[in-house]
C-alpha cells in the first residue's frame, strides 16, 4: 500500500485539508504557491470476485470503493468559488468536515453490453448560514440581533446547514455498444467542456447534487453511419423530478417573492462534430434545460387586509407535459404558462 499526499499553499482565508491512503501504485508530493489552499488525499482501493483488492483490471466482476475525509475551514458564509466549483454540491459551506464513502462497479469496456452501478455517501458537520424567515408581530415588538422590521411582523434569522448525512449518488446503468441508459443520482460532466479547466457547463451546472433521473443517449461521440467517419453524434435526453423541496422551505422568507416546489426537470442536448483527428475539426449543436410542473406559491404583503397572503397555482403534469418539455412547445391552460 502506497501513500499519495497533496499539498498546496496560498494566500486565500479559506484553507482545505483532505488525508487519504490510496492502493493506487504512485506515490508524489508537491508544494506549490498557487491555487486554494488544501491538502488532499483519498483512500481508494478495488475489490473483485477474484479476491483481488488492488486491481481493477482483473477479469470478472469488479467492485472499485474509495473512503476519504474533506476538511475546509474559512471566514465567510460560504467556500471560495474555485473551492465549490465543480464538485456537484458536496463542498458549499465556509466550513466542512466531511466523511466520504463510495462504491461502484464500472463498465467493462470492450464489450457491447455491459453494465455499471455506484452509491456515494457523506456524512459530518458543515457550518450554518442565517437566513431570514417571517414572524407576526406588533409593531412595537423589539427587533432581534440581525432581524429586521417589516409590515405586520419581523424578519428573523434562523440558521441553517446541509444535512449532516446525505445520498449524493445511487444509479444503475445499462450500455449496448455506443448507447446508454441511466436510471437514479449520478454526477454527469459536459460533453464538451474540461471540469477541471474551466467554470463547467453553465446550462446542466456541475456545482448542484444530482437528482434522480431516467436518461438516456449515446456515450461519448459515435460515428453516423455512411459517413465513413467524417461526421459523429453525441446527444442525451433526461427527465428528473427535484426532491429539494424541504431545503426551499427552510430557506424560503415567506414574505415575498415566491418559492416552486415539486417541479420536474427535462434536459437534452445534440452534438454534432467532424473527424477529430484531421487538423481541422468543427462541433456544432445545443443542449436545453427545461423545468415544469409543481406548484409555484407567491407571497406577498397586502395592504387592504393588513397582513402578507399566499397564493398557491398548480401545475398539471400530464403525458402532453413531458412531451411539450421535449418540443420547447406553447403551454397548456396552467395559471402562468401565457407568462412563458
Amino acid at each position: 500500500m502506497k501513500i499519495r499526499y497533496h499539498i498546496s499553499f496560498s494566500r486565500t482565508l479559506a484553507a482545505t485539508a483532505l488525508l487519504a491512503m490510496s492502493a493506487m501504485a504512485s506515490a508524489a508530493e508537491s508544494v506549490s504557491e498557487s491555487g486554494a489552499s488544501s491538502a488532499s488525499a483519498t483512500a481508494t482501493g478495488t475489490s473483485s470476485a477474484s479476491a483481488s483488492s488492488d486491481d481493477s483490471s482483473v477479469e470478472g466482476y469488479a467492485i472499485n470503493w474509495s473512503a476519504s475525509l474533506l476538511m475546509n475551514a474559512g471566514s465567510g458564509d460560504f467556500a471560495p468559488y474555485y473551492i465549490a466549483s465543480n464538485r456537484h454540491g458536496v463542498l458549499t459551506q465556509s466550513s466542512n468536515a466531511l466523511a466520504r464513502i463510495d462504491a461502484w462497479r464500472p463498465h467493462e469496456e470492450g464489450k457491447r453490453f455491459t453494465y455499471s452501478f455506484g452509491v456515494d455517501a457523506l456524512g459530518g458537520y458543515s457550518s450554518s448560514v442565517d437566513y431570514m424567515r417571517f414572524q407576526e408581530a406588533a409593531a412595537d415588538a423589539a427587533v432581534p440581533a440581525g432581524g429586521l422590521a417589516v409590515k405586520n411582523g419581523l424578519l428573523v434569522p434562523h440558521a441553517e446547514h446541509p444535512a449532516r448525512v446525505w445520498l449524493q449518488q445511487l444509479y444503475g446503468e445499462l450500455r449496448y455498444r455506443g448507447v446508454f441508459l441511466t436510471v437514479g443520482m449520478k454526477e454527469h460532466t459536459s460533453a464538451l467542456l474540461s471540469s477541471t479547466l474551466s467554470s463547467g457547463d453553465l446550462v446542466e451546472s456541475g456545482n448542484a447534487r444530482p437528482i434522480p433521473e431516467v436518461r438516456a443517449g449515446f456515450h461519448d461521440f459515435q460515428n453516423i453511419p455512411f459517413t465513413n467517419g467524417w461526421v459523429q453524434i453525441q446527444g442525451e435526453i433526461a427527465y428528473g423530478y427535484d426532491m429539494q423541496d424541504d431545503w426551499f422551505e427552510d430557506h424560503f422568507n415567506y414574505y415575498s417573492g415566491y418559492i416552486n416546489t415539486g417541479e420536474y426537470y427535462n434536459y437534452k442536448r445534440c452534438y454534432f462534430r467532424t473527424k477529430p483527428s484531421k487538423p481541422f475539426s468543427v462541433t456544432v449543436g445545443m443542449q436545453m434545460v427545461t423545468e415544469f410542473g409543481g406548484t409555484a406559491t407567491s407571497y406577498s404583503y397586502d395592504s387592504g387586509e393588513g397582513k402578507v397572503k399566499a397564493k398557491e397555482d398548480r401545475y398539471d403534469t400530464t403525458w402532453k407535459d413531458f412531451v411539450r418539455a421535449f418540443f420547447a412547445s406553447e403551454g397548456g391552460s396552467n395559471p402562468g404558462d401565457a407568462s412563458y
